[in-house]
Formats: C-alpha cells, sequence, structure tokens
C-alpha cells in the first residue's frame, strides 16, 4: 500500500497510461479502435446491421477476396465484349454478412493482355451456373464463393473478346463521351438501346470505326446503325465528322 503524500494511485496510473496513448497520434485525439484507416469493424466482431463497404476497401481490410473477369459460358463460348460479359467473382471473408456497393457507372476495366478492355454499365444480378438471378445489390451472406454479373462494352475495337480467364483491374473512368452515352441510355426506349446498338455507338467515340471495319469484326445492321446515331445525338456528341456515318 502507497503512503506516501506524493504516491499516486491505480486509478492515476491507468488515467496517465490512457492519456499517454491518447497523444502519441499526433497529438490528436484518437482512440486505438477509431484510429484513420478504414471506417471498418475489427473482424472478429459482429455489427449488428448489415454493414456496407466499397469493393476496394473490403479487399484491403481482408474482409472479402476478389477479381474481375470476362465471362464464357455455353452462349459465349469464345468470350463476349458486349451486354451481359462482366464477372466479379468475390468470397466473404468475414463472419458475418456485408453488402458492396456495386462497380460504378462508366468504371474503366483495363487488361495487360491482348484482351478488350472495356467500361462498366451496370450490375445485372447473381450468375450460378450460367444463369442470371437480377439483383440490384451486392449482399454476401454466405462464406461460398458466388459470381455476380455485370454488363459493359468493349472500348478498344482492335483487340480479342476477353474470357473467363481475362483478368481486369478498374483503372478510373471511360472516356467522357462513352459517359455521356451511358448517361441517357435510360432516356431512349428499348428497342433503340439494344446492345449492337449501344457497342456501335461505343466504338464511333473510342475508335472512329468505319462501316467496312464494323461489318468485318461486329457485323451489325442498317436499322442498329441507324440507333447507334440516335443514341450519339441524344448524349450530345459530335457526329459530323464520324467515319461510320460519312
Amino acid at each position: 500500500m502507497f503512503t506516501s503524500k506524493n504516491a499516486i494511485t491505480r486509478i492515476e496510473v491507468a488515467a496517465i497510461i490512457v492519456l499517454a496513448v491518447i497523444a502519441t497520434v499526433g497529438g490528436t485525439y484518437y482512440l486505438s479502435t477509431t484510429l484513420p484507416t478504414l471506417n471498418l469493424p475489427a473482424l472478429g466482431s459482429i455489427p449488428t446491421s448489415i454493414p456496407k463497404y466499397n469493393l476496394s476497401d473490403a479487399i484491403t481490410a481482408g474482409y472479402i477476396e476478389a477479381n474481375i473477369t470476362g465471362y464464357s459460358g455455353i452462349d459465349a463460348i469464345f468470350g463476349a465484349s458486349s451486354g451481359d460479359c462482366i464477372i466479379l467473382n468475390i468470397k466473404r471473408l468475414v463472419n458475418f454478412t456485408i453488402e458492396i456497393e456495386p462497380i460504378t457507372t462508366g468504371t474503366l476495366l483495363m487488361t495487360s493482355g491482348d484482351a478488350q478492355n472495356m467500361a462498366v454499365l451496370n450490375l445485372r444480378g447473381l450468375n450460378t451456373a450460367g444463369y442470371h438471378h437480377p439483383r440490384d445489390s451486392i449482399i454476401l451472406d454466405t462464406p461460398k464463393p458466388v459470381q455476380y454479373l455485370f454488363s459493359g462494352y468493349c472500348v478498344t475495337f482492335d483487340k480479342q473478346n476477353p474470357t473467363s480467364a481475362t483478368l481486369f483491374n478498374q483503372s478510373g473512368m471511360a472516356d467522357a463521351n462513352v459517359l455521356k452515352i451511358y448517361s441517357i441510355l435510360d432516356q431512349l426506349p428499348a428497342n433503340v438501346t439494344s446492345i449492337a446498338a449501344i457497342q456501335t455507338a461505343v466504338f464511333v467515340v473510342t475508335d472512329d470505326v468505319s462501316l467496312s471495319d464494323l461489318q468485318n469484326k461486329f457485323p451489325t445492321g442498317a436499322a442498329e446503325i441507324g440507333n447507334a446515331r440516335a443514341i450519339l445525338e441524344k448524349a450530345g456528341i459530335d457526329i459530323s465528322n464520324a467515319s461510320l456515318f460519312t
């Protein structure tokens, strides 16, 4: 037992330790559980509601394993470049349900191989055994690996179709004109915004594709080319010098 009038109690010792811990973080009052890294709960804790995270942040925090690939299937043996053709392969590593924000519309997906780069359009749903189950969110309520299907369009005309063996990296946003095209698709009738018409419109702004080049690699009828023109005009893109229409 302490007898000196100058002695400090155990409570005071504890207070000094706490203050020392607080004071070591650059003079800012952060406790160890709220240091400014990622605003995520500890791996061993279970939130009372479903937390929602950005894909990159969740990977960094060790909450998930994930990669983005092209799509191959019975309907696309050699891969696909347009429409429902991007797969997010994802596995939860924590012991509670989490939600992952979908890849942002207009995100540029790049590959170092000979496959085409892609621009993401939107989340389509859960992909199981080649079947698409519509979803508007990514909820990971199982530790088993799952696949989510996204639609997107090729932004490099001369390369090959991505397949399930193609690995993509997120690389900022696509060309501004591609974003303009994506932004107005909901404003046009479904019979105008077919996969072929959207892809043709994208090729006009990314590669200034000619009619002969388009027909050789991405055969498209006159009606779809007309719809591509309508999409471009609705997006406010100047096509007066576009090779496809001259």
